[in-house]
């Protein structure tokens, strides 16, 4: 029997963000590769590598995902997303947690970009991601941080 601790907090991707799932008190635990999954995708250099004790330069990841949030919505954008994503995830194929990552970015409307990640673990199983990225998301939390900033002053 397994402990109701095992594993990771278990992260999924929302159409605006991420969240936990949460039954009873108890967040729901994973042993996949969700929680690896998203914290790549959406942790810039200066947070994970600080929270990773001895991470040597060569094993340091982050994303650059962050680097799209003033783009416009356009090809070489989705082209960005693909290569920033497999940037991000590459660390995967280093440690041979993957042995492959296909990434397929598609437009789906004027401020969103979906990134559909295929992970291909060294057993040949598979594991499926989606991944929004939500510039209606981003405009609202740029004008609420404006305004909490502006009512401190």
């Amino acid at each position: 029997m397994s402990d109701i601790y095992d594993g990771d907090v278990f992260l999924y991707d929302t159409e605006d963000s991420g969240e936990i799932f949460v039954s009873g008190g108890q967040p729901r635990m994973d042993r996949g590769l969700e929680t690896a999954f998203y914290i790549s995708m959406g942790c810039s250099d200066s947070w994970i590598n600080e929270i990773i004790p001895d991470n040597r330069e060569n094993e340091r990841t982050e994303s650059r995902l962050e680097e799209l949030e003033r783009a416009v919505v356009n090809n070489q954008t989705r082209l960005n997303a693909e290569q920033f994503t497999r940037d991000s995830l590459q660390w995967m194929i280093r440690e041979n947690i993957a042995k492959t990552i296909d990434v397929e970015a598609t437009i789906i409307n004027i401020n969103r970009i979906q990134i559909d990640t295929v992970i291909t673990k060294p057993d040949q199983t598979e594991e499926n991601f989606k991944y929004i990225l939500n510039w209606d998301a981003q405009e609202t939390d740029s004008a609420i941080t404006a305004l909490t900033e502006n009512l401190g002053d």
